[in-house]
């Protein structure tokens, strides 16, 4: 019970870090709520999200048996790191944990490579770093357990605000609907 709450508290903290970094903001303005139960709907979101970047790793490991034992998890984490993101912010832009393609975030692969490679390799950084020092700790002395929390906890929140920052740079460099020639909804409906 007290894992399942955490992971509700970190998500809706997570997603509120990722969308205000997506706005510009430097900032935290608008937090989580103190009810608990609110938090849920933000834990979907990354639940599911990473659920579903971890299945083609999965399912490489479990229907091609010939391969090395390092290659399915290997799978996985490639997975994890390189479909998360997309899964995540195609969720938040469709509004719903459970549609996990945006075409207009696909666009976004081939038309600003260069910022995706950039968040990629940061998050490479990010992830490999504190896992280097984790492990180190770990093999210094086993009774580091706060501090290992604390890095885990300070690389989650530094992912999610790259993520955000991504998701900045992306809207900020791709040219709105009306400069595209493309109709809005508004307009097509008004």
């Amino acid at each position: 019970m007290f894992g399942l709450l955490s992971l509700m508290a970190a998500s809706a903290f997570w997603l509120a870090v990722l969308k205000e970094s997506s706005e510009g903001n430097d900032r935290l303005y608008h937090p989580p709520g103190p009810i608990f139960v609110d938090w849920a709907g933000e834990c979907f979101y990354v639940v599911f999200a990473a659920a579903m970047s971890i299945a083609p790793g999965m399912l490489l490991g479990k229907f091609a048996p010939s391969l090395p034992g390092w290659a399915g998890p290997t799978a996985v984490a490639i997975g994890a790191l390189g479909l998360f993101p997309v899964f995540l912010l195609s969720q938040l832009e469709n509004g719903s944990p459970m549609e996990f393609f945006s075409p207009k975030l696909a666009g976004t692969l081939l038309k600003r490579p260069g910022q995706w490679l950039l968040f990629y390799a940061e998050t490479v950084l990010v992830v490999g770093g504190s896992a280097a020092t984790i492990v180190g700790l770990l093999l210094l002395s086993p009774n580091t357990l706060p501090a290992l929390v604390l890095i885990a906890a300070g690389a989650s929140f530094l992912y999610f605000r790259l993520l955000g920052r991504l998701a900045w740079w992306l809207a900020e460099s791709l040219p709105l609907p009306e400069e595209t020639g493309e109709e809005t909804d508004e307009a097509a409906s008004g």
